[in-house]
């Protein structure tokens, strides 16, 4: 079963210490770390390279690490109210995912500022009554957010600030899919569209 809102140990993450986090994005062994992990470290590598970096494969990163961890957990949600929220969000991640056009940058910034605030303010409303959902809709809402800011930087300091940021979520909102595909029917679709495979 997939494990959720897994927080990393200091030994290995430090997300306000630049050598911590630089440490992290050069690791290479995965032994007992969540399966999310693996994906921030190579995101944080990507934005982290001293020259220049591509920032749409960051920002795509972030968006699939959102996905993810919702479409996991939504399975969790069956015969709830919330279900049908989280279906149309992940629907609009996908939407987001294939705007292609390098000149709709500013147009899918604002989509995607949209829907982390949406994100983290139902995570918000959540909190008292489901604070697991909560949690993994606070952390894919803030991994949209930072979709749309990793895209604004070039300067390394900026980036390395950017990095930190993306190392707090890797930090305190790590997810572990195990081998597990949810129960939830809309994931093949979510899965083909967010991995490119063929949709059924």
């Amino acid at each position: 079963m997939p494990q959720f809102n897994l927080e990393l140990p200091d030994r290995m993450l430090r997300p306000e210490d630049e050598a911590s986090v630089r440490a992290f994005a050069a690791r290479t062994d995965w032994t007992s770390l969540p399966s999310s992990a693996q994906l921030h470290s190579t995101l944080l590598r990507e934005l982290l390279r001293a020259d220049v970096y591509d920032s749409h494969v960051v920002a795509e990163g972030l968006r699939l690490l959102a996905a993810q961890r919702m479409a996991l957990y939504a399975d969790r949600l069956t015969g709830t109210a919330e279900l049908p929220l989280w279906l149309d969000w992940l629907e609009r991640i996908e939407e987001l995912r294939n705007v292609d056009d390098p000149a709709a940058d500013l147009d899918l910034a604002k989509k995607e500022l949209k829907l982390s605030i949406e994100l983290i303010e139902h995570a918000k409303e959540l909190l008292r009554t489901d604070e697991p959902a909560s949690r993994v809709l606070y952390a894919s809402g803030c991994e949209i957010g930072e979709a749309a800011d990793v895209r604004t930087v070039s300067d390394i300091r900026e980036r390395i600030e950017r990095a930190k940021a993306i190392a707090q979520i890797a930090k305190r909102g790590s997810f572990d899919e195990h081998s597990d595909a949810p129960k939830v029917s809309a994931w093949s679709r979510f899965k083909a569209g967010l991995f490119g495979a063929p949709k059924t």
